[in-house]
């Protein structure tokens, strides 16, 4: 293995993540680390890499497939939820693919597809100014399947770990095209949702991640 990804890999010991054990995460025996790997999860992996194997995250050569593997992974720390766990590999599926509702349902059951779409923005916002497209997710998600609570914050904790290791300056904010101040009220908002619906150690490291965030970027 290269330096390069050594270092990269070491360089989250920094996170100081410290898992409490899973019986005070709110996870059932079998969940967290103990998460079974399952013929659906497999296919979903699978999916995942394939529908977004040409894409790569915002301002980087980063294989896009490693957020949606990251916040799977971060999620099964939570929740050994089967649906649960399909939905966070696909969520960016109807989104940032031509991987529909549709195809989810087919392969995977309409509880899935429900769940991927209370996370998911419509294509028909694409060209709406930034803000009122978040103000359209944020409505959607009070209203969404309380799975879908588990999936948004696997999903927004990665994101802030990205940012965390790769902030460099002030430019930074140009692959988003938002301000540092529109970003973390953003992380906020969604924080505030998400403490209507859900309790428990995600919870925790939200906050925790988004105290992190905070420190690097101000």
């Amino acid at each position: 293995m290269p330096a390069a990804v050594i270092a990269s890999i070491s360089d989250y010991d920094e996170y100081d993540r410290d898992l409490p054990p899973l019986e005070k995460r709110g996870v059932s025996k079998n969940g967290g680390n103990n998460m079974i790997f399952t013929k659906k999860i497999k296919r979903a992996i699978e999916i995942s890499a394939m529908i977004h194997r040409k894409q790569y995250r915002k301002g980087t050569r980063t294989p896009y497939v490693s957020h949606t593997f990251s916040a799977f992974l971060i999620g099964s720390n939570y929740t050994d939820d089967e649906n649960t766990l399909v939905a966070i590999l696909l969520h960016d599926g109807p989104e940032d693919t031509e991987y529909s509702f549709g195809d989810i349902s087919a392969e995977f059951g309409s509880d899935v597809s429900e769940i991927v779409r209370g996370v998911t923005k419509s294509k028909n916002d694409a060209k709406l100014p930034w803000i009122e497209k978040e103000e359209i997710y944020l409505s959607g998600l009070r209203k969404a399947r309380i799975e879908s609570m588990t999936v948004c914050a696997s999903d927004k904790i990665h994101n802030m770990m990205s940012t965390i290791d790769e902030f460099d300056g002030e430019g930074f904010w140009k692959r988003f095209a938002v301000t540092k101040e529109q970003k973390i009220k953003y992380y906020e908002n969604v924080l505030e949702v998400l403490k209507e619906r859900i309790s428990g150690g995600i919870i925790d490291e939200y906050e925790k991640t988004l105290l992190k965030m905070k420190e690097v970027v101000n």
